[in-house]
């Protein structure tokens, strides 16, 4: 693949992070994150298209997605990591949010919206990847705020370990029935064979003796292409993981960068401007998900990533208007930011 082909959906991202204003962002994050959400729920009711060609190539998804949901992104795992990346952005924005009452409304929207996705998706994966995004927030929030953030969780821990139970003993059965909680399932699957795939790759690499290809790598989706020889043309040309696909496809310089990315990101999560904070959660989510899947290898992802990982050279966590917040309705009239 041509490198400006396989850079362009990166490159609107950063255009997409430049051209919008901080207001105008957030509620891009907002929007996106809807018609994510609503395009998945309109698949579910309606079966819709079995193709897509946000891969780079149309490939026939019906007979390895069943009926599983995959909305405008076009399959299942790349939807589930998306509606990820945004409801943990759009969460902790909403933190933002002065009235209790709408921030809990808020908290409850993209909390719901994520595991109605995660359920119609069927992305055990992704279920992983968000217990590891929820911890990773809730460490900033002490980071950030001390201590005092846990008497909210002491102070209603009762009343959510009650609706647990009541949950588990209504649900629970039903849930672990869906593709979501049959973790069971895994055992000789697609998803554990792919996950071997970058096993192999792995020691491919690290076998190479050529020291070019270990540094700068074979190229954009190289190891796509090399696993069409072996999968066959219908395949999704995977292998479940987004740091030993960069590392074949762009060597060492290219998993150092995504490396450096993430340490930005963490250092981000500490700012007390929270649409920069929300964007390094954003980014530090789908980086997270790389162990379980390339997501970054589909379009949509690729914008996003790109947009949410601009902001966060945008601004620095000491700029003086750090305070700022894009919810200017939740702000009471008359407040002043000191």
């Amino acid at each position: 693949m041509p490198p400006f082909e396989f850079l362009l959906p990166f490159l609107i991202g950063v255009g997409l992070a430049l051209g919008l204003t901080r207001g105008q962002f957030g509620v891009a994050l907002v929007i996106f994150g809807t018609m994510a959400f609503i395009s998945i729920c309109i698949d579910t009711l309606t079966h819709g298209p079995t193709t897509s060609s946000l891969f780079g190539s149309p490939i026939q998804l019906s007979t390895l997605t069943g009926t599983r949901s995959r909305g405008l992104i076009g399959q299942p795992v790349p939807a589930a990591f998306v509606c990820l990346a945004l409801t943990a952005s759009l969460a902790w924005l909403a933190t933002a949010i002065r009235s209790r009452s709408r921030r809990f409304v808020a908290w409850f929207a993209t909390g719901a919206s994520l595991i109605v996705t995660l359920i119609t998706t069927g992305t055990r994966s992704a279920l992983i990847a968000l217990l590891a995004t929820a911890a990773l927030m809730f460490l900033a929030a002490i980071l950030r705020s001390g201590w005092r953030v846990l008497i909210p969780l002491v102070v209603w821990s009762p009343a959510v370990a009650a609706t647990l139970i009541i949950l588990f003993q209504t649900v629970g059965s039903g849930f672990s029935g869906t593709r979501l909680g049959d973790f069971g399932g895994l055992n000789g699957s697609a998803s554990l064979s792919n996950r071997l795939y970058a096993l192999e790759f792995l020691h491919r690499w690290a076998s190479s003796t050529n020291l070019v290809d270990q540094i700068i790598g074979h190229g954009p989706r190289n190891l796509q292409q090399t696993l069409s020889a072996y999968q066959g043309a219908t395949s999704l040309n995977t292998i479940d993981n987004l740091f030993v696909t960069v590392l074949w496809d762009f060597g060492l310089f290219g998993v150092l960068l995504l490396f450096i990315l993430f340490v930005i990101a963490l250092r981000r999560l500490l700012s007390t401007d929270l649409l920069l904070s929300s964007a390094a959660i954003g980014v530090a989510a789908i980086l997270l998900s790389g162990l379980a899947f390339d997501a970054l290898y589909t379009r949509p992802m690729a914008i996003i990533f790109a947009a949410m990982a601009t902001q966060l050279f945008l601004r620095t966590p000491n700029d003086a208007d750090a305070t700022d917040t894009v919810i200017t309705n939740s702000r009471p009239k008359g407040s002043t930011v000191k």
